[in-house]
């Protein structure tokens, strides 16, 4: 299941919804966002890209959908940053690790 892009009127967080449920559906550990490269599932130690690269623009709306100030001073001054998100109409356990 690649991330649908293109749909009029989604949000970046339907579209952080929808990169969580893939990895959900195929028991991965972690999704890995890099502008550039497809979206990256780690599953059993192993990255798993899928579908065509994102690009910059998209990729720094997605990470930033889910950055507070922290973080996002931590992006702008070009470090990588290693979080966890969870969707707001979601139960905890739907937490997902992003590093």
């Amino acid at each position: 299941m690649s991330i649908e892009r293109g749909k009029r009127g989604e949000t970046a967080m339907e579209s952080i919804d929808c990169i969580i449920r893939a990895a959900r559906e195929r028991g991965c550990s972690d999704i890995h966002l890099t502008s550039g490269q497809p979206v990256s599932y780690r599953r059993i130690g192993r990255l798993e890209p899928d579908g065509p690269a994102v690009g910059p623009e998209e990729t720094d709306v997605l990470i930033r959908s889910m950055l507070g100030p922290r973080q996002t001073e931590r992006i702008e001054a070009g470090e990588d940053v290693d979080f966890s998100y969870t969707p707001a109409r979601r139960p905890a356990s739907a937490r997902q690790r992003l590093p």
